[in-house]
């Protein structure tokens, strides 16, 4: 049997990856994990076709191997790259018994590479973890929290959902690029969280509010992205707006820092990786903050050239003494990114 996990969601793909594994083997004493991402094919395909004694069946989960294909598949190119020559997924799929079970999970993807589709066995299986939007996470929602001892109502729900999902959570936007998926993790975590603040009783607003920071990082994205795109009077009002509501502005050196490192990051990975996958690997909390990035660096030739030089400058110069309060420092980046005759536009 071959089955193959997908994502977005990560969740939802390690609880579908747990319920294969219980289904085949219920006491775990013949399941196995490999890291796709180092593994060789002689090692995959050897475990994958090993028969358990008398004939017991054995699990193989290989996780995020499918990834390595992915990133020769973009724009329609389903030929591997030179990490992939000499691995033959045909001769994997082929290789395992009939008894046996092997599950490629990949929550980095939403869809089948085209050079593993063409390959995949009639009888294998595909899930995707697509996350719940709109009223159907609202009800999710309640039902973790229910599950955790506490009760939000509706109108709660929705707050919470607005404060860690702004943008896209009641459905997908019309462009997959700046498509941010609720991250049902991340959900859980917060509302099990909630749930002890409200002394498992009813979650409030209130508890949202002073216990749910992370929508409030969707405030900077605006900031830092005029910044980036050298919008200067977008940046600037943006600036004012930040500083007036009592942001520091070390912390929002530290964000136009990030961003530098993120976009960077783009750039060595290049055109054809998934900027999910290039976030994910920088560790970030909302590894899909890294599409929307991607998709307006292209906004301004050599933008992020002048981005970095611009933030080294400013570094050395406030290592030096130049840059004496944090303000001037931040405003240094904001100005000195600026490119004459942008306005608040955007990035076209």
């Amino acid at each position: 049997m071959i089955a193959i996990v997908l994502g977005p969601d990560r969740e939802m793909a390690r609880r579908a990856v747990d319920a294969l594994v219980r289904e085949h083997d219920p006491d775990g004493q013949n399941t196995t994990v490999l890291d796709g991402r180092t593994a060789t094919a002689a090692d995959v395909t050897t475990r994958a076709g090993a028969v358990g004694f008398f004939g017991q069946s054995r699990v193989l989960v290989v996780q995020d191997l499918l990834s390595r294909w992915s990133r020769g598949d973009a724009d329609g190119d389903d030929t591997p790259k030179a990490a992939m020559k000499g691995f033959d997924i045909a001769g994997l799929f082929a290789a395992i018994p009939d008894v046996n079970v092997l599950i490629l999970s990949d929550p980095n993807l939403a869809t089948v590479p085209a050079t593993v589709k063409k390959v995949l066995p009639p009888g294998a299986t595909v899930t995707s973890g697509d996350p719940p939007r709109g009223p159907a996470l609202l009800a999710w929602v309640a039902e973790i929290a229910s599950a955790a001892g506490a009760s939000i109502d509706q109108a709660t729900a929705r707050h919470l959902a607005d404060h860690l999902f702004p943008k896209s959570w009641a459905s997908k936007p019309a462009n997959p690029r700046y498509d941010r998926p609720p991250d049902l993790e991340l959900a859980r975590n917060e509302v099990e969280k909630l749930a002890a603040a409200a002394n498992f009783g009813r979650i409030e607003r209130r508890h949202i509010d002073a216990l749910s920071p992370r929508g409030e990082q969707d405030r900077l994205f605006p900031f830092t992205d005029a910044v980036a795109q050298g919008r200067l009077p977008a940046a600037l009002v943006e600036l004012d707006r930040l500083l007036a509501e009592g942001d520091e502005p070390f912390r929002l050196t530290a964000q136009l820092y990030q961003q530098v490192e993120m976009r960077y990051a783009l750039a060595v990975a290049g055109t054809r990786r998934d900027p999910v996958a290039v976030g994910r690997d920088l560790g970030l909390p909302n590894p899909a903050r890294m599409s929307s990035i991607a998709a307006n660096r292209r906004s301004r030739d050599g933008a992020d050239g002048e981005l970095l030089h611009r933030t080294l400058e400013t570094e050395r110069l406030m290592k030096a003494g130049g840059l004496r309060k944090p303000e001037d420092v931040i405003y240094h980046l904001v100005t000195g990114q600026a490119s004459p005759g942008r306005d608040d536009g955007g990035g076209a």
